[in-house]
C-alpha cells in the first residue's frame, strides 16, 4: 500500500489512557506538530498522514523554521524527519509514505508480526525510530504503548502489565530498562534495536531482561532507512547483511567497486531512501533509483556480511594514520567503560591526538591507561578528560558537539 492507514484494529494506550483514532487533517502547508504530549504528537501526525499532508515533528515555532529558508507549502503524500545531528547540526529531509510502509509489510513478513502483537514505543515521536515504530504498529493493525513521557520505571511495568511482545529501542533505552526493571520481561518475542552500536554488555543485559525474545540490531539512517539487518547468525563485530531489497556497494575514492574484505566508503541502493533535504528543492524524482553515498567507511565479507569502520566525518589523522573514533570507543566499551567517546584534539608534533571522554565514575585515569595498551600506538588515548553528566540527544545518542565544546573548556 503506497500510502499510511492507521487500523480501525489497533488499540492505543497512550501515557494517560486510551488514545482514539483521529479524523484526516488537509492542509495546503507544512504541518509543525510539537513531540510533546506524545498523545496529542501521535494524534495530530495521525491525522496529517489520513489527509496526505505533510508535516513534520519539532519543538522549533513555524516562523523559525520558515526564517531558515524551508519551504512551507507542503506536498501530498510526503512528510518530513530530522537527521540524528549527533555529529553536526540536524538537517531536515523529506520522505514519501511508500518508503516507511514497503518495510513495514517486509518487517511483517519477517518477524510473524500479526494484529495480536502489542509494540512498545519509548522515544519522544521527533526521534525517527520512535515514529517509525508507531506507525508500523497502526499500519500493521498491532496494540500500541506509546511511552515517551513515561519514566523509565513506569515504562517497565506497562511493558509487563499489557504483554507488551515487540520493542523498538536504541541500545540507550534498553539499558535503562534493564537498570529500573525488577525482573524479566517475558511476553516480549522480539527487541530490534537501532539508533547505535548494540555493545557486548548490552546485548547481554538485553537477552537477560527479555529472556524470550530474539534481539536483532539493524543499521540505518534517517536518509536510507533500513541498509543492514543482524540475527544470532551474524559474526561478532558485524552489522548484518544487507536488508531485503536492499543493495550495498563499498567503493574506493575514485568510485570502483572494491573486493571482499576490502575497506572502503559504503554506498546504497534501497527502494526506503528519502525523497531529498527540505533545504534543496523539491524532493528527487525517483531516489530509489539512485545511489547514495552512506557517509561510512567499512567492508564487507565473503559471506556478505558488513563490517563498519566508522563515519568518514568523524576520521581524523595522527602522525598521517587515519583514526576512526568509533573503533577505540568500542575497545573501551568491551572493557566496561560506558558511556565514552574518542574526540581529536590538534597536536602540533603529531597533528591530532586522541581523547578520551567519559564520566569517570567507575574507572580511573590509571585504569583507562592501563585499559589502553591493546590498542594500536597512535589510536591510544593521550588525554583522559571526565565530564559531570552525559550529554545526550533524543535519540540517545551522545550529543557529540555538546561534548566537544566541553572539551574545549577544560583543555
Amino acid at each position: 500500500m503506497e500510502h499510511f492507514v492507521w487500523t480501525s484494529h489497533s488499540i492505543v494506550t497512550g501515557p494517560n489512557g486510551p488514545v482514539s483514532r483521529p479524523g484526516p487533517a488537509s492542509q495546503p502547508n507544512v504541518v509543525m506538530i510539537p513531540p510533546h504530549p506524545a498523545t496529542a504528537c501521535l494524534r495530530q501526525v495521525g491525522a496529517a498522514f489520513l489527509g496526505q499532508s505533510e508535516f513534520c515533528i519539532s519543538s522549533t515555532p513555524s516562523h523559525k523554521v520558515l526564517s531558515k529558508g524551508l519551504n512551507k507549502n507542503g506536498m501530498a503524500g510526503f512528510f518530513q524527519c530530522l537527521t540524528s545531528g549527533s555529529s553536526g547540526p540536524p538537517r531536515r529531509l523529506r520522505r514519501s509514505h511508500a518508503s516507511w510502509t514497503k518495510s513495514f509489510e517486509v518487517n511483517a513478513d519477517l518477524w510473524g508480526i500479526t494484529q495480536q502483537d502489542c509494540y512498545a514505543v519509548l522515544g519522544a515521536l521527533a526521534h525517527s525510530l520512535a515514529l517509525y515504530s508507531c506507525l508500523e504498529a497502526l499500519y500493521l493493525g498491532a496494540d500500541l504503548l506509546l511511552l515517551s513521557d513515561l519514566r523509565p520505571d513506569r515504562q517497565v511495568a506497562q511493558i509487563s502489565e499489557k504483554n507488551a511482545s515487540i520493542l523498538y529501542a536504541t541500545p540507550t533505552q534498553l539499558r535503562q530498562l534493564s537498570t529500573y526493571s525488577a525482573g524479566p520481561l517475558p511476553s516480549l518475542r522480539k527487541v530490534i534495536i537501532g539508533g547505535a552500536s548494540l555493545d557486548p554488555a548490552t546485548r547481554h543485559l538485553a537477552r537477560q531482561l527479555c529472556p524470550n525474545a530474539e534481539v536483532l540490531e539493524f543499521y540505518g539512517a534517517a536518509e536510507t532507512s533500513f541498509i543492514s539487518l543482524s540475527d544470532s547468525h551474524t559474526p561478532e563485530g558485524s552489522v548484518g547483511r544487507a536488508y531485503p531489497h536492499v543493495e550495498i556497494s563499498v567503493r574506493s575514492s575514485d568510485g570502483v567497486t572494491v573486493a571482499p574484505n576490502t575497506q572502503g566508503d559504503l554506498w546504497v541502493r534501497s527502494p526506503y531512501s528519502f525523497a531529498g533535504y527540505c533545504d534543496t528543492g523539491a524532493p528527487t524524482t525517483n531516489p530509489t533509483a539512485e545511489w547514495i553515498k552512506a557517509g561510512e567507511v567499512g567492508q564487507i565479507d565473503q559471506a556478505g556480511f558488513l563490517f563498519l569502520t566508522g563515519r568518514r566525518s568523524r576520521m581524523f589523522t595522527v602522525a598521517d594514520q587515519n583514526i576512526f573514533p568509533e573503533q577505540i570507543e568500542k575497545w573501551f566499551q568491551k572493557c566496561g567503560v560506558d558511556p565514552v567517546a574518542v574526540l581529536p584534539q590538534s597536536d602540533p608534533r603529531l597533528g591530532n591526538r586522541a581523547v578520551l571522554v567519559t564520566t569517570g565514575q567507575h574507572h580511573s585515569t590509571d585504569q583507562l591507561k592501563a585499559l589502553s595498551q591493546g590498542l594500536a600506538m597512535h589510536a591510544k588515548p593521550r588525554d583522559f578528560v571526565t565530564v559531570d553528566g552525559w550529554p545526550r540527544l533524543a535519540s540517545g545518542k551522545t550529543d557529540l558537539q555538546a561534548l566537544a565544546a566541553r572539551l574545549r573548556a577544560k583543555i
